[in-house]
């Protein structure tokens, strides 16, 4: 199950605490984004109770303008793929082909 960032603070904690080994997705998205909704979240709900290596997180930009900001977020959905403290990826719209190609490469 995926869960929702709540601040900046809260991001860290889970960035810091992610261990390295381990593949960390945050998808950046919006309650007014059609396909945050209907295409990207149930993707990413399936995904995370299938694959147990993974942790995905949401971050909704209004409700965290600050972090969305400093991530330069412009496009919802924005899906990071961070492994060792790293961005190896990151994934700009609802491209569900990529996204799983990535998760299978990544994980």
């Amino acid at each position: 199950m995926t869960r929702y960032i709540t601040d900046t603070q809260d991001y860290e904690n889970v960035f810091n605490n992610q261990p390295d080994n381990k593949l960390l997705v945050v998808c950046y998205t919006a309650s007014w984004c059609g396909p945050c909704k209907t295409i990207m979240s149930p993707l990413c709900e399936k995904v995370a109770g299938s694959t147990p290596n993974i942790t995905i997180v949401k971050v909704d930009v209004d409700e965290c303008e600050e972090l969305a900001s400093n991530n330069e977020i412009s496009c919802m959905p924005t899906l990071h793929f961070i492994k060792n403290k790293q961005i190896l990826y990151k994934l700009e719209g609802a491209d569900t082909q990529t996204f799983l190609r990535l998760i299978g490469d990544f994980a």
